[in-house]
């Protein structure tokens, strides 16, 4: 487990998110495009009552941008740092991160994708993260291209439109709507 992995893990155990340290990987972000983001609507203090990330736009034209926020250790404070890219497909908006997977059977690391929904509403910014056991089943069943690695990890494969429509739409079983994670902006 790398550290990028374990920091994203430990975001959102401090979240209250996941039980465990599942989660939903993807080959290549999710969205057809990046989103050209507005430094002022994005860039700034978050808040959501349990943690303030601080957000900066790295690239505006590409939709990159960076996530910070301190953790107490043990030993002290810690600034951990993530980077994103947004993208969007139609009105869907999309936060993506990228992580090093290790393959089965060998030592060769291959980059997947964390992802969640977004949707910024002025200083609220909603997203909704992939529901662990939706995908478990889907994959299982075949319904959705993928495997379960031994660490538990959903890898999605290559998904087609009608699997983003499916996962995507609506009420769909596949994203965490009754549980969003809800940031407002406290500051520019």
């Amino acid at each position: 487990m790398n550290m990028s992995w374990f920091r994203f893990c430990i975001l959102f155990i401090m979240l209250g998110m996941l039980s465990a340290c599942q989660a939903v990987l993807i080959l290549h972000p999710m969205g057809d495009e990046p989103l050209a983001l507005d430094t002022q609507a994005w860039q700034g203090s978050w808040h959501n009552g349990e943690i303030v990330v601080l957000t900066t736009i790295v690239n505006p034209e590409t939709g990159e941008l960076q996530a910070t926020w301190l953790e107490r250790k043990q030993d002290g404070v810690v600034k951990e740092t993530v980077a994103g890219q947004v993208r969007r497909t139609g009105e869907w908006v999309f936060l993506n991160m990228p992580h090093q997977t290790k393959q089965p059977d060998s030592n060769e690391e291959k980059q997947r994708y964390f992802w969640a929904r977004l949707r910024l509403d002025g200083n609220r910014a909603v997203l909704w993260w992939p529901n662990i056991e939706a995908f478990e089943a889907a994959v299982r069943e075949g319904r959705l291209p993928g495997e379960i690695t031994a660490d538990d990890e959903i890898m999605l494969g290559e998904l087609t439109g009608e699997h983003v429509r499916m996962i995507n739409a609506t009420g769909s079983p596949f994203l965490e709507w009754t549980e969003p994670m809800v940031f407002v902006r406290i500051n520019e």
